[in-house]
């Protein structure tokens, strides 16, 4: 008789229980794919010559181009017209601003000119025994620029003197980029991108990195302190971090290699905005690729009627101009997409509840292994979240993870990678992420599907360790003034 009561009870408690709802915040975020694939062209205009550069000044008033017999000043918008259009009898290869958009560095023949944007001031550096390539502003009284002489040389511009002679390139060297105020990085034909300390020796570089092919293009992302080569048709991403908090770093470590193009790279540039970097290559492409995520993924392709030479986008990511071999120079406008919700649809309270519901009978039958397959099939978070929460109150989260294929192993995989950092599920997707790991490890062998993701997968995790670890020293300190 008491047997009898107690199965009575369970079935009457069976019928009540219902599956809890785990609700998943959902954060906003911007499909920056949808900015970069509907820019509006809202300026063109014919170079003598291919582009061989395209800047916007740091204060988003003027956009400044080069041909190879051509030099032009844009004021923004375009209908205000030019600051000034001209064409060269002399080869012109550079421009940059100062950092206060007052002063510009041009780069003509053997020459490098200093020119006003306001008044009719113009300097001359001479020195050079070969076309000077590029040329930048280092700090208020110090110039850098770059040669087909194999130097880099130093200016003082109070004094219009050449400071120091590098000459530790052994051929062309096509691009500087300023890291800081005392820091200088050049790329060169000899396959190599040197690093530049005025604090150290102007003719020796404090470091250097050897790369397969010749480099045409260097940036540098200051957010991130990397710095990007580019160097025949790839794009290698550099970790200069140690270099900017001062320390000395004889090998500058790299972190990722992208083969995003099909022919040589010519142009960089990036969106700190929406963390994006530009290139431009020989193959007629401007692609954008996201540095927002764990790895580096292009989110846009702009195909363009020859091969692209300069791009450049402003420092409030409004504008983008683009450069061609032929000498057209564009430039483009895009406006903001919207703020949306992650997930392609909206959440709908019933329809959860529906899904709710149908795994709820699963889990009564025991039917654990069906009832996360169901879940999965979703693709809803809180269902997700909600299912593998009660399989771990079951204790049969074990049952329900093994025996899957590796699309379904990696569907889940995907799901606790992405929200191991979330405060509501990190223990859950901790016991997820150590399950996968030991019942399918030995498989990531066999797929390289799975491999792959689990390389991903562990690439996350370190990010998210890496942020937390600072903390470990703030709690240690906490414990000893409470204890205190």
């Amino acid at each position: 008789n008491s047997f009898c009561t107690l199965l009575a009870m369970d079935i009457s408690d069976s019928r009540s229980w219902r599956l809890r709802h785990r609700h998943i915040d959902t954060h906003t975020a911007v499909d920056h794919s949808v900015l970069w694939n509907n820019t509006k062209l809202v300026y063109e205009q014919q170079l003598f010559g291919q582009v061989t550069s395209a800047t916007f000044s740091p204060c988003n008033k003027f956009l400044g181009a080069t041909g190879s017999n051509h030099s032009l000043l844009l004021r923004i918008p375009a209908s205000s017209g030019a600051v000034w259009n001209e064409q060269l009898a002399r080869r012109a290869f550079n421009m940059r601003f100062r950092d206060d958009s007052r002063l510009i560095v041009q780069c003509i023949d053997e020459r490098v000119r200093l020119r006003s944007v306001e008044t009719a001031f113009e300097r001359h550096f001479e020195g050079h025994t070969r076309d000077v390539r590029d040329a930048v502003f280092l700090n208020g009284h110090m110039l850098a620029s770059s040669s087909d002489d194999a130097t880099v040389r130093f200016w003082d511009l109070g004094s219009d003197q050449e400071l120091a002679i590098a000459e530790s390139h052994t051929d062309y060297v096509r691009t500087l980029e300023r890291v800081n105020e005392n820091v200088v990085l050049s790329g060169g034909y000899d396959r190599s991108m040197k690093v530049w300390d005025v604090r150290v020796r102007l003719t020796i570089p404090v470091a250097s990195v050897d790369l397969p092919k010749p480099v045409e293009k260097v940036l540098f992302i200051p957010q991130k302190s990397i710095a990007v080569c580019a160097a025949g048709d790839n794009v290698r991403l550099l970790d200069l971090r140690a270099m900017v908090s001062g320390k000395r770093q004889a090998v500058v470590p790299e972190t990722e290699c992208l083969s995003l193009h099909s022919k040589t790279v010519t142009a960089l540039s990036y969106s700190p905005k929406h963390d994006t970097l530009i290139t431009g290559s020989y193959d007629n492409r401007v692609k954008f690729v996201s540095l927002s995520g764990s790895t580096a993924a292009v989110i846009a392709t702009l195909k363009c009627d020859a091969a692209v030479t300069a791009v450049a986008v402003s420092s409030d990511s409004s504008k983008l101009a683009i450069g061609t071999a032929t000498g057209r120079l564009e430039q483009r406008a895009f406006t903001e997409p919207s703020t949306q919700a992650v997930s392609a649809k909206p959440r709908e309270t019933e329809v959860i509840a529906d899904r709710l519901g149908h795994i709820r009978k699963l889990l009564l039958a025991y039917q654990y292994h069906r009832a996360l397959r169901v879940a999965l099939f979703s693709k809803q978070r809180d269902v997700i979240a909600s299912t593998l929460e009660e399989l771990q109150r079951r204790c049969a989260l074990h049952i329900a993870v093994s025996g899957h294929n590796d699309r379904a192993v990696v569907q889940l995989l995907r799901f606790a990678v992405a929200h191991i950092d979330t405060p509501a599920t990190h223990r859950i997707c901790a016991a997820v992420l150590e399950l996968i790991f030991s019942i399918y490890g030995e498989a990531a062998t066999k797929s390289a599907f799975f491999h792959r993701e689990l390389l991903r997968a562990h690439k996350r995790l370190g990010a998210v360790v890496g942020m937390l670890a600072p903390l470990d020293a703030s709690v240690g300190l906490l414990d000893m003034a409470l204890g205190a």
